[in-house]
């Protein structure tokens, strides 16, 4: 199995050889995730080899997946992570102030771009509006990510008008007892597997 290793890292290590064994959507959010854990380790450790491990991650896995899965219409239901990632780069940024080694900057207009090109993807697609005026999980996951993305762009106009739609949006996903009456079209075994709520 063919890996590498940052200078000066024991334990960490980028297995390349692993994304053999998951889909383009499960590689996508499986990035995302390892991305925020990086981030924190390096926030809560101070060690500069876990933000120097996430910005090889975003460059040569994240922008590689997500520059093919925006035109192929596969990121909403693999994007479950992407509010809590965004917010991560946001402190990889602010780290990367600290730290001269980690070179934020190698992935920084790459990131706003690709950014702003799912953000219009969402908002012009079949596909994300499809999501859109769905009215369960799906319509709740499309407005997370709508929002997240455009408080990343510091698009304004757009947050605000995902914000009021979600407020319109909530009375009609859920019942007087507070059941979720649109999920119940979904099976169990669904719900577990996409961890749908």
């Amino acid at each position: 199995q063919e890996s590498t290793q940052e200078t000066g890292t024991d334990s960490l290590v980028l297995e390349r050889s692993q994304w053999a064994f998951f889909n383009r959507g499960s590689q996508f959010q499986m990035v995302m995730v390892q991305v925020t854990s990086l981030v924190l380790l390096a926030y809560f450790t101070g060690r500069v080899e876990y933000a120097k491990c996430a910005v090889t991650l975003v460059r040569e896995q994240f922008l590689a997946v997500a520059a093919s899965g925006v035109a192929n219409g596969v990121l909403i239901t693999h994007a479950l992570s992407v509010h809590c990632f965004l917010d991560a780069l946001r402190l990889l940024d602010h780290l990367a102030d600290e730290w001269v080694e980690v070179d934020y900057s190698s992935i920084h207009q790459s990131m706003q771009t690709w950014c702003q090109n799912y953000l219009t993807w969402l908002l012009q697609s079949d596909e994300g509006q499809a999501d859109r005026c769905s009215h369960d999980h799906r319509a709740t996951c499309y407005d997370l990510q709508s929002a997240a993305l455009a408080s990343y762009c510091d698009d304004a106009r757009t947050l605000l008008k995902t914000l009021e739609y979600i407020k319109l949006r909530i009375d009609s996903q859920f019942d007087a007892d507070g059941a979720q009456l649109y999920e119940f079209e979904h099976s169990e075994l669904e719900h577990s597997e996409r961890g749908y709520s």
